[in-house]
């Protein structure tokens, strides 16, 4: 009977003593559904129910139930986290060099900067001091005026147009209300901002890292539009984008991004929870008797789905849930909830597809990639500042779930790409369809994060083999291998097993900061 007590309460929301955790992160996995978010924030966990109260970093704040897959990591926030290590890094170019690339690459702009300012009265003349100071000062230097080409290149009929530091923007001047099913669009200023801090994020990271990289010199031009890119009409456009709703055209030299509202299937499963609810709301009431509920879904990964489907982390269990046990008043409550939780994973599948394809227009407009390096180059760049959309905003060149899937279903794989593959292009060969599309990406993917995570000063030198070119080169698989062994070496087979160990060796951020930072955490398990 506790046992059946205990589930019966699942999802009920009841205010009740708490206690304050530190959480920045909650790993949540949807009862009934197949996602799981990874959720920053802050919670009060009750000591008496489990439930969580939880604010996220937008802002919202919502009840989750804490199941025996709820996992509350406590931790102060990820800035709090770099200013220590910048007060015990004081004095040190080593540690403060390491504390400046973690900031980096939780996106901490500031403790970025607060990092490098140490740096300086440390060593002015540091490469990297320097190269840091001079990329600051380029990206506050005002740009000139678009050209009415330009303008026109990102309007339409009852479009406007707004611009910030470095990007235009043009966007339809009246927007048709969301109706109470839809969830709300992204202002374009708010877009503007975000665009500008992934800008800032990719030059400092490539510098970082000691490749090449310059300040675009003129505004990158970004089209909001009602209906889906047009994937076929604009030159440049990839023929099996992984999100066709936004899309980076090399041609026109401008990132698309669809405002449209359609169903994302990512969510479906979260959406037929929601209609579920609103139908026990509607539904004539039952006496109480007890009731009951069933457990939480597990949770599992599969290669092909959804990053979380849209939100979380891969296909899991179909666990049942009576609704017809839960009052009206927690009824509403977890409408509430399920409202948010379609709120976040809509904004982070949206950030997973604009990070990437924001990456290929910088790639191309920052003068990282010269045009000549083969194709393998620019996917593996993008997916590398791709935000896996399970996580949101955690760290660039995160380790997410559908990625890794689709790495580990590819050591299965009899005929499984190797080193050699990537780089002469064969993996890339007249792929037919999105599945090979995406496992030729992954593959760039896999191999661009072990060389810029061991191997960068490698990767500056083979990048700098293609720049003095010429254009109508014919890069043969010969001089391909060549140029590759030129920058790594030439034993192949010894960096295979580096790479294939290095990828083993990965995890996902939020388990790394569990481990350094996390205060142990609790479980529903750990208050039964």
């Amino acid at each position: 009977m506790r046992t059946r007590a205990a589930l019966a309460s699942l999802l009920l929301v009841v205010w009740a003593t708490t206690t304050t955790v530190h959480a920045d992160i909650v790993v949540f996995k949807v009862p009934t559904t197949n996602l799981s978010f990874i959720l920053q924030g802050k919670a009060l966990t009750s000591r008496t129910l489990p439930t969580i109260n939880f604010t996220h970093t937008n802002k919202q704040t919502f009840d989750l139930p804490q199941t025996a897959d709820t996992e509350v990591i406590e931790m102060v926030p990820l800035n709090q986290i770099a200013s220590k290590r910048l007060v015990k890094a004081k004095g040190s170019e080593i540690g403060l060099r390491q504390v400046a690339a973690w900031a980096l690459d939780h996106g901490l702009i500031l403790e970025f900067h607060r990092a490098v300012d140490q740096l300086t009265a440390v060593n002015a003349a540091d490469p990297f001091v320097v190269e840091i100071k001079r990329l600051k000062a380029e990206l506050a230097k005002p740009l000139p005026d678009e050209t009415p080409e330009d303008i026109k290149s990102v309007s339409a009929a009852g479009y406007k147009t707004i611009k910030s530091a470095h990007f235009l923007l043009g966007s339809p001047e009246v927007e048709k209300p969301a109706d109470k099913t839809e969830v709300k669009k992204k202002k374009p200023d708010a877009r503007l901002e975000q665009l500008e801090q992934l800008l800032e994020l990719f030059v400092m990271k490539c510098a970082e890292r000691g490749l090449p990289v310059h300040v675009p010199t003129a505004r990158l031009k970004v089209m909001l539009s009602p209906a889906a890119p047009p994937t076929t009409a604009v030159a440049g456009a990839r023929t099996n984008p992984v999100d066709s709703r936004v899309l980076w055209a090399s041609g026109a030299n401008v990132l698309y991004i669809s405002q449209t509202n359609a169903p994302l299937a990512s969510l479906d499963s979260l959406k037929k929870l929601q209609a579920n609810v609103q139908k026990a709301y509607n539904a004539p009431r039952k006496r109480n008797t007890g009731g009951q509920a069933g457990g939480a879904g597990g949770a599992g990964g599969r290669p092909g789905g959804g990053p979380g489907e849209g939100a979380g982390a891969g296909a899991g269990g179909s666990g049942t849930l009576d609704l017809s046990t839960l009052t009206l008043g927690n009824l509403s409550k977890l409408t509430v909830t399920i409202q948010a939780l379609m709120a976040i994973g809509v904004d982070n599948f949206e950030l997973e597809a604009v990070s990437r394809e924001a990456a290929y227009m910088f790639t191309a407009n920052c003068g990282v990639v010269p045009s000549q390096a083969p194709l393998w180059v620019r996917d593996g760049l993008a997916a590398y500042f791709e935000f896996p959309a399970e996580m949101g905003w955690l760290k660039i060149g995160d380790l997410g779930q559908l990625r890794n899937a689709w790495y580990q279903a590819s050591l299965q794989d009899p005929d499984r790409f190797t080193i050699t593959d990537i780089i002469t292009g064969r993996c890339h060969d007249n792929p037919v369809s999105p599945s090979e599309s995406m496992r030729a990406g992954n593959m760039s993917w896999a191999l661009m994060h072990f060389l810029m995570q061991t191997n960068s000063e490698g990767l500056a030198k083979y990048l700098g083999s293609f720049r003095s070119m010429p254009p109508d080169l014919v890069l043969d698989p010969d001089l391909l291998n060549s140029l590759f062994d030129e920058a790594f070496g030439e034993d192949r087979s010894k960096l295979e097993e580096a790479w294939r160990e290095h990828m083993a060796g990965l995890k996902a951020e939020y388990l790394i900061l569990k481990e350094e930072e996390g205060g142990g955490g609790t479980t529903t398990a750990d208050n039964r």
